[in-house]
C-alpha cells in the first residue's frame, strides 16, 4: 500500500477528514458573523459596512481580524468574505 493510500485510509478510519470537510461546507456565513465577529464588534458596526465594502475590502478586513485574533477557520474565510460582499445595507440577520 502506498504511503498516500495508507494515510487516506487512516484518515478515513479515524473519521477526521470527512467531518472536517463537512463542517467547512456546512457553515452558515451569517451565523459565523454572529458567532465570531460580534465577539468584538456590535452588529451595528458590521452593518454599516454592508453594501459599502467590496470583495477585496472585506477580504482585507477579515484577514486583519484573523491577524488580531478572530477565531475563524481558514476554510470558512472565502465563504464569509463572499457573503459579506454580497449583502446590502440593512440585511438581516446582522442588521436589526
Amino acid at each position: 500500500m502506498t504511503r498516500t493510500r495508507l494515510a487516506m485510509v487512516l484518515c478515513l478510519a479515524l473519521g477526521v477528514c470527512l467531518p472536517a470537510f463537512a463542517r467547512a461546507q456546512d457553515k452558515d456565513p451569517a451565523q459565523t458573523v454572529i458567532s465570531v465577529c460580534t465577539r468584538c464588534h456590535t452588529p451595528a458596526r458590521i452593518c454599516k459596512n454592508l453594501g459599502v465594502k467590496d470583495q477585496d475590502a472585506w477580504d482585507a478586513t477579515v484577514s486583519h481580524m484573523i491577524r488580531n485574533g478572530a477565531k475563524l477557520d481558514a476554510a470558512d474565510k472565502p465563504g464569509l468574505v463572499s457573503w459579506l460582499a454580497s449583502r446590502k445595507p440593512g440585511d438581516k440577520p446582522v442588521c436589526n
